[in-house]
């Protein structure tokens, strides 16, 4: 807890941010913060908007296939990889990827072996 708390209103156009903390702030500071808190605010989007961008951009996101690529994209493994990984044949693999191969519990369990996740994620 604060034994002195100095508190600051800083409008932006979404309305007042109240800054608080235990010393006080310098002029040039707090200029620097109420341009730092606007910014923010004028740059931001609403989550949703975000997530149909991101669908927009990439149809797969949110799906077990985009999930599966979003791993192995994060952890810089091919196919092959993964596929000594989780021990899945590489052919399954590319099979699941190319929307020929559906994706059951078993190779879902191995894929959240292999990436240390639920495996839930991929079903």
């Amino acid at each position: 807890m604060l034994d002195k708390a100095y508190t600051y209103s800083i409008e932006t156009e979404q309305g007042k941010v109240l800054v608080i903390t235990d010393f006080k702030v310098a002029t040039k500071i707090k200029h620097g913060l109420e341009q730092a808190i606007d910014n923010v605010f004028k740059n931001t989007k609403p989550v949703k908007e975000i997530l149909d961008w991101i669908k927009n951009k990439i149809p797969e996101a949110g799906t077990p296939i985009g999930t599966i690529k979003a791993y192995m994209s994060s952890n810089g493994w091919t196919q092959k990889k993964l596929s000594q990984i989780s021990k899945i044949p590489q052919s399954h693999i590319s099979d699941i990827i190319n929307k020929k191969r559906k994706i059951g519990v078993t190779i879902a369990k191995k894929f959240g072996k292999a990436f240390r996740v639920d495996y839930r994620k991929f079903l």
